[in-house]
């Protein structure tokens, strides 16, 4: 235009058109890497969230329920009764009442258990007085160990007097012993059992 002479207003006007046009392009431009950029963050966050979902569905798993044995009354069930109730009694997030109606629901009706577990209200503050007569009564450490002591003693000697077929085969009457003796280990009276398990021919004896 400069070449061919044109007037001096035809190219100011040439130049203002050519600048508006370049704004308008870099404007344009500037959309576009933004919305890009949006379509590229927000595919990459729907990526992460259907991955995480699917870890999530992938260890999503149905456990069965776990049902709570109803205490019989019988001190050589004391046991696996409270290993059983102590997630309950220790759960800080259930209310003492709620805790009452489990231990209640636990019992078999009939027995001793029961009764006693019945004469007290159903009550937030009876909830400890409740357990504490529970675990003296049923839970005593000193008497159950002379429980298991006498079950683990009788087992013994009933078995060396047996004859036949009466008699125990040796692999089972040592699971019995074993049972027992685990029992003890969760008293904590092992070492107050000091004892020695003879195996012969003949049978077992017991030496205390």
């Amino acid at each position: 235009m400069i070449a061919a002479e044109v007037p001096d207003d035809d190219l100011n006007n040439e130049v203002i058109s050519c600048e508006e046009y370049l704004d308008e392009f870099i404007s344009l431009s500037r959309r576009i890497k933004e919305k890009t950029d949006n379509s590229d963050l927000n595919i990459s966050i729907r990526s992460k969230t259907d991955s995480s979902i699917s870890a999530c569905n992938d260890k999503r798993y149905k456990l069965p329920k776990i049902q709570i044995k109803k205490f019989d009354g019988h001190l050589l069930s004391y046991l696996s009764f409270w290993g059983q109730f102590k997630k309950i009694h220790e759960d800080k997030n259930l209310d003492d009442v709620d805790k009452f109606h489990y231990l209640a629901q636990s019992m078999l009706p009939g027995t001793r258990a029961y009764e006693l577990i019945e004469s007290y209200p159903l009550t937030s503050e009876n909830y400890p007085k409740v357990i504490s007569a529970f675990t003296e009564r049923f839970g005593n450490q000193e008497i159950l160990t002379e429980i298991y002591v006498r079950e683990l003693l009788k087992l013994i000697i009933q078995n060396v007097h047996s004859q036949g077929k009466d008699k125990l085969p040796l692999m089972t009457l040592f699971d019995k012993i074993e049972s027992h003796i685990r029992a003890l280990e969760s008293l904590g009276s092992k070492s107050k059992l000091q004892c020695c398990l003879v195996i012969s021919h003949g049978g077992i004896m017991f030496i205390s």
